[in-house]
C-alpha cells in the first residue's frame, strides 16, 4: 500500500474512532449514525464528512511531520475540533 494511503485510512479510522466515542458517551438520546440524506433542498452529509475531514487530516498530519504514526491521532483530533466548532456556531453540521 502506498504510503499517502496509508495515512489517508489511518486519518479516517481516527476519526471514525471519535464519532463513535461522541456517540457513545452521549447518553440522553439513542445511538445512531447519521446517514447522508437530501432534506429540503439541502444536502447532509453526515458521517460522510467525518471521514471525508478525518483523511484529510490523517494525511496533512503525516505529510507535514514526516511519518504515518500520527495519522490516527491527527484524524480523531482534527474531527473532534470540527465537531467543536459546529457546535459553537450552533449550526447541525454533523448531526440532525
Amino acid at each position: 500500500m502506498e504510503p499517502w494511503l496509508e495515512w489517508v485510512f489511518m486519518g479516517i479510522v481516527g476519526a471514525l474512532a471519535n464519532y463513535l466515542f461522541i456517540q457513545l458517551i452521549n447518553s440522553e438520546k439513542e445511538w445512531h449514525i447519521v446517514l447522508p440524506s437530501y432534506k429540503d433542498g439541502k444536502l447532509y452529509l453526515g458521517v460522510l464528512l467525518v471521514l471525508f475531514l478525518g483523511g484529510v487530516a490523517g494525511w496533512f498530519g503525516a505529510s507535514v511531520i514526516g511519518n504515518g504514526t500520527n495519522s490516527f491521532l491527527a484524524g480523531f483530533t482534527f474531527a473532534s475540533v470540527f465537531d467543536g466548532i459546529a457546535k459553537s456556531t450552533r449550526k447541525p453540521v454533523i448531526s440532525p
